[in-house]
């Protein structure tokens, strides 16, 4: 017989059910062992089955067994599994435009009005959002972006030089660039440090903290150091120096030395004042006193007010630059006029260790000293420019190259040497350039 048509296959015995001739349509096969089909069969009601297996198979019921194994299998229906699906390693289970394999997932894409019309969907669900071009997942209230790992690119980079942590040193403008995910990120911004004349130039102000940053693109501006003044008998105060800038965090620079008879000039710290004034203040700060070694900063940054100068005589050294954990030295008249004066000291910078090593950061610019050789002041732990010795020409550095702020520091310049009988300031030295470091958990 070619075709058996039956209503109902049943079978109470645990052999079940062995049938090699194609069948036709069948309301439901109730088998308590298995049943086995080698030919065709469509079954409109329930299977039910220890094992069913079958080289045909249409169920447009609901089938309800332990195993199905079948080389076609079209459900039309709901099917409920009881023991599990198992698919094979070439083959995969196919929904719609969504997919599972053996290795890999495919959601499937919709646009926002088709997942906002699965609102109501079960909490955990993810969809690939055409429009936004994003995986998104639903957590029982609203959707959400789901990220990736955290990557980042630009400046000089390291994973060694602080274990754990990803950095990134700018000691010149360029992009810091967030290609995907989400972070806090800690950043030192320091901005240029101020040039010297009469008195030493102020370092530039210093920020840390961290930062909640996304996806996109960040200019770095790295602030150059101020120019020293040529010739501080003359009126060549230095030159402030520049800001660094990273995303909304600015530093300003340091204020430049004052010249003969003139105050300091204000900045992130206050350049140091020039002789010859009573009394002369030093440059005011816009950073705040108060920091300490790794500290958090106020929005306007660390900064301190450059030293001032009590004496209208010809006998007074300008003052020391601020720094950021301190002020300047200030100066008043040695006690004879022809003898050696030593500098004023710029003030102390702070110390940090976002890189992995503790490194002091912008300090003050040391005053000059005075004939006859008279030793200029300390520069300021920082990068601050140690100040000229009282000897030299007009108009000419003659200190030793350390008289410059250090490079990407924001130190100040030094103040430059005051000449007995002359009554003639050599020229200062220049401000440091600033730096931006950013670090984050790798």
């Amino acid at each position: 017989m070619s075709t058996i048509k039956v209503n109902t296959i049943q079978s109470n015995t645990t052999a079940g059910v062995d049938v090699n001739s194609p069948l036709e349509t069948v309301p439901s096969i109730d088998v308590t062992g298995s049943a086995s089909i080698g030919g065709g069969l469509n079954v409109t009601g329930v299977v039910t089955a220890t094992s069913f297996s079958g080289s045909g198979a249409n169920l447009t019921g609901i089938a309800a067994t332990t195993d199905v194994r079948t080389n076609s299998l079209v459900v039309s229906g709901i099917t409920t599994a009881t023991g599990g699906i198992q698919v094979g390693v070439t083959t995969s289970l196919t929904v719609g435009s969504s997919f599972i394999k053996n290795n890999a997932v495919g959601l499937g894409t919709t646009t926002t009005t088709g997942r906002n019309a699965g609102v109501g969907t079960a909490t955990g669900t993810l969809v690939f959002n055409s429009d936004t071009s994003t995986v998104e997942a639903y957590d029982g209230t609203s959707w959400f972006t789901v990220q990736g790992a955290f990557n980042a690119s630009g400046g000089t980079e390291s994973t060694t030089s602080r274990p754990g942590f990803k950095v990134h040193t700018f000691t010149s403008p360029g992009t810091f660039t967030i290609g995907n995910g989400t972070a806090t990120v800690e950043h030192l911004v320091v901005g240029g440090g101020g040039g010297g004349s009469a008195g030493g130039g102020g370092a530039g102000a210093l920020r840390y903290g961290t930062l909640s940053m996304s996806p996109g693109s960040y200019p770095i501006t790295v602030g150059g150091g101020g120019a020293f003044g040529a010739n501080p008998t003359a009126g060549n105060i230095g030159a402030t120096g520049n800001n660094s800038i990273f995303s909304t965090i600015t530093s300003p620079g340091g204020g430049g030395g004052g010249t003969w008879g003139n105050p300091g000039i204000s900045g992130g710290s206050g350049g140091g004042a020039g002789n010859r004034v009573n009394p002369g203040s030093g440059g005011s700060a816009t950073g705040a006193s108060g920091g300490t070694t790794n500290s958090v900063s106020p929005p306007v940054g660390w900064g301190n007010p450059g030293g001032g100068c009590n004496d209208t005589s010809v006998n007074g050294l300008g003052g020391g630059g601020g720094g950021a954990g301190g002020a300047g030295q200030g100066s008043s008249a040695p006690p004879n006029p022809i003898s050696p004066g030593t500098g004023c000291a710029g003030g102390p910078g702070l110390s940090y260790s976002i890189n992995g090593t503790s490194t002091n950061y912008a300090g003050g610019g040391g005053g000059g000293g005075r004939t006859p050789g008279g030793p200029g002041g300390a520069g300021g732990p920082g990068g601050g420019g140690t100040g000229y010795p009282g000897n030299g020409s007009p108009g000419t550095p003659s200190g030793p190259p350390t008289s410059f702020g250090t490079a990407n520091t924001g130190g100040g310049g030094a103040g430059g040497g005051f000449s007995e009988p002359q009554q003639n300031y050599w020229a200062g030295g220049s401000g440091g350039s600033g730096i931006v470091i950013i670090a984050y958990s790798n």
